[in-house]
């Protein structure tokens, strides 16, 4: 009897083990099917690929990154302008090289001028050249003070002497002549000067000569002088440029400038 138990428990043992092996083998012989995710749209190989769908949650979060990676190179451009706005500062705000917006120089002002000069000589090669320049102009003529310099030999002590010393003086070619009356009388003359240079030349000349101390006697005298008021407007720099084209000495032309 125990023997017929034992034997029918292997007999169920046997069966079960090759029941579950039969299974098995029925699972590996089986073909695998592919099916694409629950909610994922199948698509052909022409039609064109949908980006994949992206959750509120994370759409929210990549806005808001970008946003401030905006934010932070704002930031950073406007700094680097600060600093080169610092460094050079006649750049623009906008930094692009534009000059900053500054008050004209005095050189880059226009202005009119009124020239006066006492030789006519000077006055009709002025007037020659404001002609070639077509500048407007008008022309007066006025009498005025102007700076005088006067060379001379202080006085002997009679006529005698003051003769002597005019002969002597014309030997050698200097030209004079004597004072007759007033505070000045027995005076030897040597000639009167507009210019400081040229009276200071002329007597150091005259000394090497005739070995006389020459007396130089600066004072204002009445004279005519000829006006140009110049129309036309020009700067600092175009004015005097065409002033040393005329070759005058600036001693003997009186200046003013003016608004037009």
């Amino acid at each position: 009897m125990r023997w017929l138990f034992l034997l029918v428990v292997l007999i169920n043992a046997g069966f079960f083990s090759w029941h579950s092996f039969s299974q098995d083998q029925r699972q590996a012989f089986q073909e695998k099917v592919y099916a694409p995710p629950v909610g994922t749209k199948i698509a052909l190989m022409s039609e064109p690929v949908e980006e994949l769908s992206v959750k509120p949650a994370q759409r929210e979060i990549a806005d808001r990154r970008e946003a401030l990676e905006r934010l932070e190179g704002r930031l950073q451009n406007a700094v680097s302008e600060a600093e080169s706005n610092l460094r050079n500062p006649t750049l623009s705000s906008d930094g692009v090289g534009i000059a900053a917006t500054q008050e004209p120089s005095d050189e880059d002002v226009k202005s009119c001028r009124i020239i006066e000069t006492e030789r006519e000589k000077d006055h009709k090669a002025i007037l020659v050249s404001l002609n070639k320049k077509r500048w407007a102009y008008t022309e007066t003529q006025k009498i005025g003070e102007r700076d005088k310099y006067w060379l001379y030999i202080s006085a002997p002590n009679n006529r005698a002497a003051a003769n002597k010393i005019v002969a002597d003086l014309k030997g050698r070619g200097v030209d004079s002549f004597i004072i007759n009356r007033g505070e000045m009388k027995n005076r030897i003359s040597l000639g009167l000067y507009s210019s400081k240079v040229r009276a200071e030349q002329a007597a150091a000349a005259i000394k090497t000569k005739a070995n006389y101390d020459v007396e130089v006697f600066e004072h204002q005298r009445k004279v005519s002088l000829y006006v140009v008021d110049i129309a036309t407007q020009m700067t600092d720099e175009l004015f005097n440029n065409w002033l040393k084209s005329l070759e005058m000495e600036p001693s003997l032309i009186k200046i003013e400038k003016k608004s037009c």
